[in-house]
């Protein structure tokens, strides 16, 4: 008895035992889970299940592939970087795992690393298509693009069915400005490969980017109408239509997108960002306000509409959502036992944010502490922070706290430009360039990087620095014409037309870029005085696109400058039938002004309001009297049409601008307040009134004001709203602030003279002497003889320039 008592304990035991398996089993078992998760693109729960692998088996270097690639799909670089060498390390014949390196190197742009790699495998298996492709990627970004273009060709005679080297090959026809080959290229790939959906997307973006919106449509249509489960392809067509400017259609789909998935908020914000596409802030409004009362959502949906809140400067509003998303903060005990929720973290985030912008430190500091409370490590938190060193003047904590975030996430790249400021602020152009140059060493694409950069070497007059720069971007993105013009417009700058056309005519080698080529060349011309030329490129530029109206306005300047209105009338004819909108209504009136017909312009500007309720003509009349120095025959007609009609705004706006141009600050107040009161977000008056405050005024209340109308007229992000914003932190002691802002500014528009100046001020305040006389210089050299050309100049002399 007692035996067979213990056979049956045994056979139990072994159970067991049987049960658990080996460490192999085990190993495997988590590696399927994994792999399985991998493919249902569940790509954090396969991370773990891969771990789990790896922890059974330390030496697995399959495991560590496979973590390595679901790393790749959770753009978590630096983790594949380390999973794909250690995968080298455990199996050095595990030659996947040396073709994902030499990918991450090429995607970090280490040329010679990534060679090295492909080499090592091809050397192994000479065979292996992927190392192939690779080879001759990194040909192609070490500029040798016919030997690139052999290679993958001769990869497709020995893999037809390669996906990935149809569409490389493509790729580089269009590089190369050959777009009708890689067009043809795409096709022939797709009658291997019909059901590639990825051809299909190429193919649909290429003829996008050559204009052949029809067809493109058409890719975009069928690849949506095969969708029978899930969103994707049905959000590229959205996205298609947005790009070809065909709104309703993608206010359309996305409509459909919340029918079909109403408890989804993705597609409710995908709603929401095509109303704010088609510029309609009552909709988007709607929609989001729908989605919070429809889904429940993770709080992406009111982050949203707090952010809407804030772009419409509705900033004490913005507060209370922000306010009430927040929450109110947890106990310490609610702190111990549960992580914090991220929602109420971006919530205080943009709480924070708005407080900065008002200038409100003490508050914005206060939801700071809440944060580092809840999440002392919080990165954006610590940016935030930094900003509120930077704008109390210590410049040595917000570049520390700057440095902090780098080192936990290297590839941030606007914390780079931020820190440049920093450094700006405390006259270390230096280290300012410094920063710049770390963040292109992260992606040399990063632009604003670049053009921070060659804004400094360009306000410290080394345009030899700056051309350098300018030409590594270009290597970086032979492609690019905005980088090739750049080029050019430093020569300008040099006062050397002669070298600035022969780079501008390099654009005109291209197809793509040659109307932009033809633009910068007319614009030459102009500037050298010799308005024929001039006008024979403008006129080539408009007869390839008539619809294009900076064509047709570049011709109408020509021939205005050459002095001949009849032809500027007669080539203005036909533009209505041409130039959609307000456009050629625009051109006119320009044209009898030229004429001194002020009243027929008069007339033209407000029917091109009536065509396009998004144009505004009153700022076009009230600029039209004071270019022509006629604010007395202005003056007198506005003063009449107001007794007629006492709530006419625009005729309110015109006066005032002309009473703030002559000196009549009170009076050009008044009525800035009262067209307010009649539209409350006309963001020119919000423009106008917060900078005559900054100007004229030194009492408190009024720069109070200024920056709130400043924070509203802002939110569309033009740069001269960005200009009168950092103006008006200037004004309010805040120099820091200005300096953050007025970047932006110039950003967008790097030859803008009042920004240059005013950076010259800021530059000054902070006791930049080098850069405030660069800045200044600069804008007098952009426009000599323009409205800020006498501050410019007294700027400077009080510099010792």
């Amino acid at each position: 008895m007692r035996n067979i008592v213990v056979l049956a304990a045994m056979a139990v035991l072994l159970a067991v035992v049987a049960g658990c398996g080996s460490p192999e089993e085990r190993r495997d078992e988590f590696y399927d889970s994994a792999r399985q998760l991998y493919e249902q693109e569940r790509y954090s729960e396969a991370r773990v299940q891969a771990r789990n692998a790896i922890k059974v088996d330390e030496e697995f270097a399959a495991g560590e592939l496979l973590l390595g690639r679901i790393n790749m799909k959770l753009e978590n670089w630096r983790g594949a970087f380390n999973n794909f060498l250690h995968a080298v390390e455990k199996d050095p014949t595990l030659q996947e795992a040396r073709v994902e390196l030499a990918r991450l190197n090429l995607m970090n742009n280490d040329l010679d690393a990534a060679q090295r790699l492909v080499d090592e495998v091809l050397a192994q298996e000479p065979e292996n298509a992927e190392a192939a492709l690779l080879a001759a990627v990194t040909l192609s970004r070490r500029g040798e693009m016919d030997a690139a273009v052999t290679k993958a060709e001769a990869l497709l005679e020995q893999a037809p069915e390669m996906e990935d080297a149809w569409a490389f090959l493509a790729l580089l026809r269009l590089q190369a400005g050959e777009n009708d080959e890689s067009v043809r290229i795409l096709r022939e790939a797709l009658q291997r490969l019909p059901e590639s959906r990825n051809l299909h997307l190429q193919l649909g973006g290429t003829l996008t980017r050559m204009n052949r919106m029809d067809e493109a449509g058409k890719v975009y249509e069928a690849l949506a109408a095969k969708e029978t489960e899930g969103a994707e392809m049905r959000r590229l067509l959205g996205d298609f239509y947005l790009k070809a400017g065909r709104m309703d259609d993608a206010v359309s789909v996305a409509r459909d997108l919340v029918q079909a998935f109403p408890d989804e908020a993705s597609h409710r914000l995908t709603l929401a960002g095509m109303y704010r596409a088609r510029k309609d802030t009552a909709a988007e409004e709607q929609a989001l306000l729908d989605g919070i009362q429809a889904v429940e959502d993770d709080g992406q949906l009111r982050l949203a509409f707090i952010d809407l809140l804030r772009r419409e400067g509705r900033l004490d509003e913005a507060v209370e959502q922000a306010r009430d998303l927040a929450g109110p903060l947890p106990s310490e005990e609610e702190r111990a036992e549960s992580l914090p929720d991220e929602t109420a973290l971006a919530a205080r985030r943009a709480l924070a944010d708005i407080h900065i912008s008002r200038l409100d430190y003490d508050r914005a500091q206060s939801v700071l502490d809440e944060i580092f409370l809840l999440q002392p490590k919080d990165l954006e938190a610590k940016v935030l922070q930094a900003r509120i060193a930077m704008a109390r003047g210590d410049h040595e904590k917000a570049v520390s706290l700057y440095r902090e975030v780098l080192r936990d996430q290297p590839d941030s790249l606007p914390v780079y430009s931020l820190m440049a400021q920093a450094h700006l602020a405390a006259d270390q152009p230096g280290l300012a360039r410094q920063a710049l140059e770390q963040a292109l060493d992260q992606d040399r694409g990063y632009a604003p990087a670049r053009r921070a950069l060659v804004s400094l070497f360009l306000a410290e007059k080394r345009y030899g620095e700056a051309l350098a720069q300018l030409r590594n971007a270009l290597k970086q993105e032979p492609d690019n014409p905005a980088i090739q013009s750049a080029i050019g417009d430093v020569f300008v700058f040099q006062g050397k037309p002669g070298a600035a056309e022969i780079e501008y005519r390099k654009l005109l080698d291209n197809p793509r870029t040659a109307g932009f080529g033809a633009f910068k060349i007319g614009q030459l011309e102009m500037n050298r005085g010799r308005y024929d030329k001039a006008l024979e490129y403008f006129r080539a530029l408009h007869d390839a696109d008539p619809a294009n109206f900076m064509a047709a306005e570049a011709v109408v300047a020509a021939y205005l400058a050459k002095g001949d209105v009849a032809g500027a009338l007669d080539f203005s004819s036909g533009l209505k039938q041409t130039l959609d909108g307000a456009g050629a209504y625009q051109l006119m009136a320009r044209i009898e002004a030229a004429r001194g017909n002020f009243d027929r312009a008069e007339q033209l500007f407000m029917e091109g309001g009536q065509a396009n309720p998004e144009f505004n003509p009153y700022p076009r009349i009230g600029g039209m009297y004071l270019a022509a120095g006629r604010t007395d025959l202005a003056e007198k007609r506005f003063r009449e049409a107001l007794e007629k009609q006492p709530g006419d705004a625009g005729s309110a706006f015109v006066l005032a601008m002309m009473l703030q141009e002559r000196g009549d600050m009170a009076e050009a107040e008044a009525l800035y307040r009262q067209v307010l009161e009649e539209r409350p977000d006309f963001t020119p008056a919000q423009n106008n009134l917060a900078y005559l405050y900054a100007e004229h005024s030194t009492d408190q209340n009024k720069l109070t004001d200024a920056l709130e109308l400043a924070l509203r007229a802002a939110r569309r992000g033009t740069p001269e709203a960005l200009d009168t914003l950092g103006w008006v932190y200037h004004k309010s002691g805040d120099p820091q602030q200005a300096l953050s802002t007025l970047m932006r500014a110039l950003d967008m528009k790097s030859d803008h003279p009042a920004v240059l100046y005013h950076l010259a001020e800021v530059h000054s305040a902070l006791g930049n002497i080098e850069q405030a006389r660069g800045y200044a210089e600069r804008s007098l050299e952009v426009d000599p003889d323009g409205a800020t050309a006498a501050q410019a100049k007294a700027l400077l002399e009080r510099l010792g320039s």
